[in-house]
C-alpha cells in the first residue's frame, strides 16, 4: 500500500479529503488565506497529519509539473528542521533539477517532455508557517532528488492522468501498478486491485480491476470491461464515459458506471446529475443522485435499482493480510481427469468420496506461492458433474462484492464445454476475439448453451455457497439459477484458505440427453480470483489448464482467456473411477 493509504489510515476520511483539497489549491495557487491559516494549524498539530499532506502532495505537485510543462515557483521558507523522522535542509540559492521520467504503461508510450525546471525560492523566516514549508521542501525534494539517474524521454506523448493511489493493482503485463505513472491513449488493461487517477482538471478517477480502459482524452473516457467511478471538482462538469452501448455525461456530479463481463451496463449517481444517452437510439434520460440505470441487451435504458454499494467509492484503509504485489500465474498445465464417481457424493466440503491423487495443483507465482494456489478436481457420472478445490487464502470466505461481479471478492471458476460435438481444441471466441464476419461454423460455437461457465463462491453475507451460471461465449446469465444443485465450504483450521465441493446437474449444462461420457476430450479452463478483507476487490487471480498452442486470436492476457475457446486446456473423461 502506499504512502498516501497508509498514513490516511491514522485520520478518518473527511479529514484526508480535507487535506487533499488544501493540496490540491496549494499546487493551483487557489489556497485561500483562511484555508492556509487552518492547513497550518493541522500540520502543527499533528506528526500524523503532516506525513499524510506529505505524501499527497509530493504526487501532485508533480502532476501538476507534468501537465504545465512550464516552470514553477513556490514560495517556501528557508529552515533546517525535519518532519517527524525526516531531516529537512534547505539551501540559500536557487535549485533547478529535472524531474524523473513516469513509467510507460502497457500499451501506451507516455511520459512527459524532458527538461522540465522546478525553481525554488528560498525566503522568509522561521514561524508557525514554517511547517507548511518544509512539507513542500520535503514533498518537492523526495519527487524530484529520490531517481536522478533517469534520463528524459525523447519523445512525449500527451499525459492524460497520472496514479495518484493503487491497492494491489498490476497491469496486463504482470506489472504492479506504481503511484505517479503517468497514462496516456489507451487502451490498457488493470488486471486486478483498485487505482485512483487524477487528471490536470482535478477530476478523480477509481478504476477496479479487472478492467479495460481507454483514455481518450483529459475530459473523456472509454470503459471495455469493470467499473469506475469519477468524481468532479466543484464547480466543474463535462467528463463524459463512453461504453458499447451508452455515453454518459457528467453535469457536475460523482458517478459511477460498470461494464460487467456478460455486458451489463449501469450507471448509478451519488452526488449531482449526469446525462445518459444510447448508442444505439441516441434516447437520453438525465438521472439525479440516488438514480441508476442499466442499458438492455437491445440497446434501451431502462430504470435499475441503486445500490450503495454497487460501486468501490473510496479507496479502502485496510492493508491485505499479507505483502502486496501481484498474484498471478504461469500455466503449466494443458489438461485435467474427469474421473467417474464410484461410489454416491456427499456434497459437504470434506472430499471423503474423492481421490486426491487425481488433483492437479498450480500456485501463483513465488514469493506468493506458499498463500495463493489451487488444488482442484473433477468427478462425473450420468447425472452430475463434481468439482472440489482446496484453495490458499489469506482472506478467505469473505466475499460480499457487488451483483454482476461476484467473481471479485474471491471464486472459483470452473468453464467446461458439455456439447460432445464440440471436442477439442474449440474454435468459439466472445466478440472482442471474433472476426467481424465470422463463418456459420464459428458463430454457432460461438453460441453454443452448452459451453457453461461455473462460479462458485460463498456468500459471507448471507454464510451460504452459491453458484452463477454463465452460458456460451457470450456470457449469457439466466434469469435464475436452477435448482438442484449443492455446495459447501469448509474454512482451513488455520484460517489460511478454504476447500469447496459441488454438485452441479448435467441439465445444468443443457445436455442431460447427451452429458460427457468416458472417453471423451472436451474444452475446460480454470480460474481462482482472491480478495481484500472485505471481500469486495480483486487482488490477484490464477488462470490454468491451457492450450499451449492455440489458433486463432490471441488475448494479450491469461485474463481474457475466458473468451477464446482455442485457449481452453482438456478434460480428460475417465472411463473408470481413479484406484484409491
Amino acid at each position: 500500500m502506499n504512502a498516501d493509504a497508509s498514513n490516511a489510515d491514522a485520520m478518518n476520511s473527511d479529514a484526508a479529503d480535507r487535506l487533499r483539497d488544501w493540496a490540491d489549491d496549494y499546487v493551483t495557487g487557489d489556497l485561500s488565506p483562511a484555508a492556509r491559516e487552518s492547513l497550518e494549524r493541522e500540520l502543527l498539530a499533528s506528526e500524523e497529519t503532516r506525513r499524510f499532506f506529505v505524501s499527497y502532495l509530493e504526487l501532485h505537485a508533480g502532476l501538476a509539473w507534468q501537465f504545465r510543462g512550464a516552470d514553477c515557483e513556490l514560495p517556501v521558507l528557508g529552515l533546517v528542521g525535519q518532519v517527524g523522522n525526516l531531516p529537512i535542509t534547505t539551501r540559500t540559492d536557487d535549485v533547478s533539477v529535472d524531474p524523473p521520467n513516469p513509467s510507460p504503461l502497457t500499451t501506451a508510450n507516455t511520459g512527459v517532455p524532458g527538461g522540465l525546471q522546478a525553481r525554488f525560492a528560498w525566503r522568509g523566516r522561521l514561524s508557525a508557517a514554517a511547517v507548511l514549508g518544509v512539507v513542500v521542501v520535503a514533498a518537492f525534494s523526495w519527487f524530484w532528488l529520490r531517481e536522478p539517474s533517469r534520463a528524459p524521454i525523447a519523445k512525449a506523448e500527451p499525459v492524460f492522468a497520472v496514479v495518484r493511489e493503487t491497492l494491489r493493482g498490476s497491469w496486463a503485463d504482470g506489472r504492479e501498478v506504481r503511484v505517479s505513472e503517468a497514462v496516456g491513449k489507451g487502451p490498457w488493461s488493470l488486471e486486478n486491485g483498485l487505482v485512483s487517477f487524477a487528471n490536470d482538471d482535478g477530476v478523480e478517477l477509481l478504476v477496479e480491476g479487472p478492467a479495460i480502459v481507454e483514455w481518450l482524452s483529459g475530459q473523456r473516457l472509454r470503459l471495455m470491461s469493470g467499473s469506475a467511478v469519477v468524481r468532479m471538482p466543484q464547480g466543474q462538469s463535462g467528463f463524459v464515459v463512453e461504453t458499447a452501448k451508452m455515453r454518459v455525461t457528467d453535469l457536475g456530479t460523482e458517478f459511477g458506471v460498470s461494464v460487467s463481463p456478460n455486458g451489463d451496463e449501469r450507471v448509478q449517481v451519488y452526488k449531482g446529475r449526469v446525462r445518459a444517452e444510447t448508442a444505439k437510439s441516441g434516447e437520453a434520460q438525465e438521472l439525479q443522485a440516488g438514480g441508476a440505470l442499466r442499458c438492455s441487451a437491445d440497446g434501451e435504458l431502462v430504470p435499475a435499482a441503486f445500490v450503495e454499494e454497487r460501486f468501490t467509492r473510496r479507496m479502502p484503509r485496510t492493508a491485505p493480510a499479507t505483502p502486496g504485489g501481484p498474484l498471478y500465474n504461469r500455466s503449466n498445465l494443458e489438461s485435467v481427469e474427469v474421473v467417474r464417481a464410484a461410489i454416491e457424493v456427499s456434497v459437504d466440503g470434506r472430499l471423503a468420496e474423492w481421490n486426491r491423487g487425481a488433483f492437479f495443483r498450480s500456485a501463483c507465482e513465488p514469493p506468493y506461492a506458499a498463500m495463493y494456489f489451487v488444488e482442484g478436481g473433477m468427478m462425473y457420472d450420468a447425472a452430475h458433474l463434481y468439482v472440489a478445490a482446496h484453495v490458499g487464502d489469506p482472506e478467505p470466505m469473505r466475499n460480499a462484492a457487488r451483483d454482476g461481479f461476484q467473481f471479485a471478492g474471491g471464486s472459483v471458476i470452473v468453464r467446461l464445454a458439455a456439447d460432445r460435438r464440440l471436442g477439442w481444441p474449440l474454435k468459439g471466441t466472445g466478440l472482442p476475439f471474433r472476426p467481424q464476419n465470422p463463418s456459420p461454423e464459428l458463430l454457432a460455437d460461438s453460441v453454443n448453451e452448452r459451453v457453461t461457465s461455473l462460479i462458485l463462491w460463498f456468500d459471507a453475507t448471507s454464510g451460504q455457497a452459491k453458484l452463477d451460471l454463465q452460458h456460451s461465449f457470450e456470457l449469457q446469465r439466466p434469469a435464475t439459477v436452477p435448482a438442484g444443485w449443492q455446495g459447501a465450504f469448509q474454512k482451513n483450521a488455520d484460517g489460511l484458505g478454504y476447500t469447496l465441493e459441488y454438485a452441479i446437474p448435467w441439465r445444468l449444462f443443457h445436455c442431460e440427453n447427451d452429458p460427457p461420457r468416458g472417453g471423451d476430450v472436451l474444452g475446460t479452463l480454470w480460474t481462482v480470483h482472491w480478495s481484500d478483507a472485505e471481500g469486495r476487490i480483486c487482488f490477484g487471480q490464477l488462470t490454468d489448464v491451457t492450450n499451449k498452442n492455440p489458433r486463432g486470436a490471441a488475448p494479450d492476457s491469461p485474463a481474457a482467456f475466458f473468451l477464446s475457446g482455442p485457449h481452453w486446456g482438456r478434460a480428460v473423461f475417465q472411463p473408470e473411477a481413479a484406484p484409491k
